[in-house]
């Protein structure tokens, strides 16, 4: 049987993951795209699964934007109104506020008993 996966391995995770995934580029303009319509200042906006933060440092409006992940690819420090967190998206996190919540790839790294737990918090943060 092969080596585990781990996020934690993978050298310039940016680059890589637009090499391992089809079309990826296209795919963060699309979200990034159809996410202005719903951007309402004073709310908030999640990346669940956020890795390096790439598409929340991308984003041009006034919300506060957080990103959680539970690997080392997250920035060490904060970004002008982004604030990264070291959070097991399988137990409890906060999310409150919500005009936005990405969840990009994310799910099939969460355990199957986890997933509907998960999702439920996310439409209970929602705005």
């Amino acid at each position: 049987m092969g080596e585990k996966f781990d996020f934690n391995t993978i050298e310039n995770f940016d680059e890589h993951i637009n090499k391992s995934i089809p079309n990826y580029d296209i795919l963060i303009d699309s979200i990034k795209s159809i996410s202005e319509y719903f951007f309402i200042d004073n709310q908030n906006i999640y990346d669940l699964g956020c890795s390096t933060g790439y598409l929340l440092k991308s984003l041009n409006t006034k919300c506060d934007k957080y990103g959680y992940d539970y690997s080392n690819l997250l920035p060490k420090d904060d970004v002008e109104n982004i604030k990264f967190l070291n959070v097991d998206l399988n137990g409890e996190f906060p999310l409150s506020n919500a005009c936005i919540v990405y969840s990009i790839f994310t799910m099939q790294f969460l355990k199957p008993t986890c997933r509907a737990s998960y999702l439920s918090k996310i439409y209970q943060g929602l705005n």
